[in-house]
């Protein structure tokens, strides 16, 4: 999977399958503010585990960390 940014003009492969993006709220410390997610599952050649990835592409909340989990499958 190739995900690309278009404002960056830059690409980033990932072996992966099943993305997508979603506009949700992320920090109890800002309601109402929303922020774009982006997720996938993963599965690496060499390896037998996939692993669901949930990540903020956004910029975060004011005064919040970008959200970003990863957990096996």
């Amino acid at each position: 999977m190739q995900l690309y940014n278009f404002e960056r003009k830059q690409q980033q492969l990932l072996e992966g399958y099943s993305a997508c993006f979603a506009d949700v709220p992320v920090t109890d410390s800002a309601p109402g503010y929303v922020n774009n997610l982006f997720a996938f599952c993963e599965k690496k050649a060499a390896e037998t585990q996939i692993r669901l990835h949930i990540m903020e592409i956004g910029n975060p909340a004011p005064g919040s960390n970008k959200f970003k989990i990863t957990t096996d499958v």
